[in-house]
């Protein structure tokens, strides 16, 4: 008896900050499914790593000041947003839009290294 093939694909959508990125890397070093950053073919060379002046993508670096007290910045536009992506998130999942799809959600360290351990290797 052969045991159900694992997943091909996951999707991981959370908040700015939230850890996705850190997921992913986790979920394709366990199954193997390659991890697309989305970031990087969506923002192009906007996105930067201010803390240590690298670039993320296309060699753009920015400074503390746009990347963390202008109206640009990643932290005013997580606290801006945050309640409308929860909104829109749950709204999806309750959409039922998507009935294939299984939904998890995670929302402490224990449920993320739980999740990652119970995916096959």
């Amino acid at each position: 008896m052969t045991g159900s093939p694992g997943p091909q694909r996951i999707i991981v959508i959370g908040m700015s900050g939230s850890g996705k990125t850190t997921l992913a890397k986790q979920i394709e070093a366990r199954c193997g499914i390659p991890h697309i950053e989305l970031d990087g073919l969506f923002w192009g060379p906007e996105v930067t790593r201010s803390l240590r002046r690298t670039p993320l993508w296309n060699g753009n670096r920015e400074s503390w000041g746009r990347s963390f007290f202008s109206r640009d910045s990643i932290l005013f536009c997580v606290v801006r947003h945050y309640h409308d992506r929860r909104r829109s998130f749950a709204a999806l999942q309750g959409s039922n839009a998507y009935p294939q799809l299984r939904w998890v959600e995670l929302n402490r360290v224990e449920q993320v290294d739980e999740f990652v351990r119970s995916l096959s290797a």
